[in-house]
């Protein structure tokens, strides 16, 4: 429905998870209009940490959610912080002042957060707090607008092409019988974080595509294959995230073994995020794989686990399994140890 109706025109505080800010979605974001969220279920180890300040230099604000005390983690992890939001209703009116005044000395934006109440609210004003939110205020409200999914078969096509380094020419050929997705590439192009940098309103698929840029549109079909028309079987949110998480461990893994190849690396990001569609579709892996419109390379590798890339999906399914079975994976890569 077009990320300017949803935020109309203020920011974006989005809940991630641990595996969310570890992943390659990121790229779709405008990063200026949103604060990402890390929440109070994420551990706050130095990984996640690096994570954080990464995605900072990239331009999102990192907010810590839910915030009760201030703990010896989450003063290790107010560097990689720009916003703290504070459970509001579960800290003591004594604590609350002090607490706020630290944070705003070490440069947080302070947010006073489940105000539900006159009396809150006038407590977390006194206190210093930069920014309210809470039922006081307003209910959440549901926008809803009609689900428009591009054809699973013209997705797999434009994938194709970009990982083939195809020219633009033949990659906006192939957007133009696509108007559902030109719809959508559009108004990604048009929100602003992107390479758009007089802000004139792109209107065409050439200056679209070169505000977006090729990775970013790759990253955008990934996660549209994982779309459905029918609810029955549309996925659920850790199906994505799992996906997410076995496309980075191959992309990785792939430019360890072949730095220099892009395109394979690219083809290991794409069969890690294929080798769960067949779940959304209710069929057997093999059978799925065998309908899909890519490289043998590609099929065999989701259908018997055959080839470099079956060896990479086999590595990345192994890491999930657990550290005790990481010496396998750790074998499955020509013996060469990836951390």
């Amino acid at each position: 429905m077009g990320l300017d109706t949803v935020l109309a025109g203020l920011d974006g505080y989005l809940n991630c998870t641990a595996p969310f800010l570890h992943s390659g979605v990121h790229q779709v974001l405008a990063s200026r209009r949103f604060v990402l969220e890390v929440l109070e279920t994420c551990e706050l180890d130095d990984e996640l940490r690096k994570r954080c300040q990464t995605l900072r230099s990239a331009g999102f604000r990192i907010a810590l959610d839910d915030v009760v005390e201030i703990t010896p983690q989450i003063e290790a992890f107010l560097p990689a912080v720009d916003i703290i939001k504070l459970e509001w209703p579960s800290i003591g009116a004594h604590a609350a002042g002090p607490m706020v005044r630290d944070l705003k000395r070490a440069g947080k934006i302070v947010v006073g957060e489940k105000i539900d109440d006159r009396q809150q609210l006038q407590m977390a004003l006194d206190a210093g707090c930069d920014m309210i939110q809470g039922f006081y205020f307003s209910r959440p409200e549901i926008i809803e607008a009609r689900r428009l999914v591009p054809d699973i078969a013209q997705v797999f096509g434009l994938l194709k092409l970009l990982v083939d380094d195809a020219c633009d020419n033949r990659i906006i050929q192939a957007l133009s019988g696509m108007p559902v997705l030109v719809a959508q590439l559009l108004r990604l192009a048009n929100c602003s974080g992107t390479a758009n940098p007089k802000r004139t309103t792109v209107c065409s698929l050439h200056h679209a595509l070169a505000a977006i840029g090729t990775n970013q549109l790759f990253q955008w079909c990934s996660l549209l294959l994982y779309n459905h028309t029918d609810p029955a079987v549309a996925c659920s949110d850790p199906l994505v995230a799992l996906a997410i998480q076995r496309a980075s461990v191959m992309l990785r893994l792939a430019l360890f073994e072949r730095p220099r190849e892009s395109a394979y690396a690219q083809t290991a990001y794409l069969t890690g995020m294929l080798s769960l569609l067949h779940v959304i579709y209710g069929k057997e892996q093999y059978e799925f794989a065998q309908e899909l419109p890519l490289d043998q390379s590609v099929r065999g590798a989701l259908a018997s686990r055959c080839g470099s890339l079956g060896e990479l999906l086999s590595a990345a399914e192994t890491f999930e399994a657990g550290p005790s079975s990481r010496p396998l994976a750790q074998a499955s890569t020509r013996g060469r140890t990836i951390h």
